[in-house]
């Protein structure tokens, strides 16, 4: 299999970048940032519905979910239009 070329400036990145937290970097830079707007923060916090769905859910948490996300992929398939064996379930 031939490794495909990339651009320089994509070339020249590294394969990973570790996460800094905004804590860190408030440490590092010795104050903290004026507005959080990374790492998908929201300065309103979450919307009540998210917040009363996360509390309905809070008594299964204790589960391990269906690892093979059959419903998921069920619902994806159906939502667009593809057959489920052409649909991959991950984390992240």
């Amino acid at each position: 299999m031939k490794t495909p070329r990339f651009a320089p400036i994509p070339a020249g990145l590294p394969a990973t970048v570790p996460f800094i937290g905004p804590e860190t970097l408030e440490r590092q830079r010795g104050a903290p940032f004026a507005a959080r707007l990374g790492a998908n923060e929201n300065g309103f916090g979450p919307s009540p519905r998210a917040v009363q769905a996360m509390a309905a859910a809070a008594s299964e948490i204790g589960k391990y979910g269906d690892s093979t996300n059959h419903d998921l992929i069920a619902a994806l398939s159906a939502h667009l239009d593809l057959p489920a064996d052409h649909i991959t379930v991950g984390e992240g």
